[in-house]
């Protein structure tokens, strides 16, 4: 599951990596990106995407025939990914790298980066638009729900030299999820950097969840 403003390129490296282990591998372009609907102007940081992926997952078990599905996305792509296996037991396992707190969570650590001079109140006022615009009042974002995976397995990855999603913020997801949960933090890496920048470890941390919790059929 691919970043805002991106599409299913973007994982390219990573498809050739799960079909080199073995992996059957789908992508696609979700709502408002790609060859989609968009070209991924549309702000909606998994708000809505999420669905796409639960509508991908029920495309590989009822048409496709496949038994177990992982879903596997960096920033937005994460975030889709953790909300749409909070709700759908269909999902088996979630990899996740730099996903958002929540929509309101990252806009007001946006908003405030931008403009220090800004009060409290104001930057408050300024999230909850922003959010109602997108149509996310009151919906849960991933730090809400990411409880609700287990007993399914995730595997939370981030760089410390994020500079776009605090790094804090995939100790608080960790935090919240529960077993059985693993979680990879990279000193250096920036935002969706972590195979660019350790390539040799990237793999090794995702195919060794994979093997460890979804070993391939002899």
């Amino acid at each position: 599951m691919h970043g805002l403003g991106a599409n299913r390129l973007e994982f390219l490296h990573e498809a050739k990596m799960l079909h080199d282990a073995g992996y059957a591998v789908l992508m696609f372009d979700c709502r408002g990106h790609g060859m989609s609907d968009g070209s991924g102007r549309i702000l909606r940081l998994g708000i809505w995407e999420h669905r796409d992926v639960e509508a991908a997952a029920a495309y590989l078990k009822r048409n496709r025939n496949i038994k177990r599905v992982i879903v596997f996305g960096c920033s937005q792509g994460a975030a889709s990914s953790i909300q749409a296996a909070a709700e759908d037991k269909d999902i088996d396992g979630v990899i996740a790298e730099a996903s958002i707190l929540s929509p309101r969570d990252i806009i007001t650590v946006a908003t405030r980066r931008a403009r220090p001079d800004l009060g409290p109140g104001f930057v408050a006022m300024m999230t909850w638009i922003s959010v109602w615009r997108m149509g996310g009042n009151g919906m849960p974002g991933p730090v809400d729900v990411i409880t609700q995976i287990a007993p399914r397995p995730v595997l939370l990855m981030q760089g410390s030299a994020d500079d776009l999603v605090p790094p804090s913020d995939v100790r608080t997801l960790y935090t919240h999820a529960r077993e059985p949960k693993s979680i990879w933090i990279s000193e250096g890496a920036g935002h969706c950097q972590l195979r660019e920048k350790y390539p040799q470890e990237y793999r090794q941390h995702v195919i060794d969840f994979l093997t460890h919790y979804f070993p391939l059929s002899k």
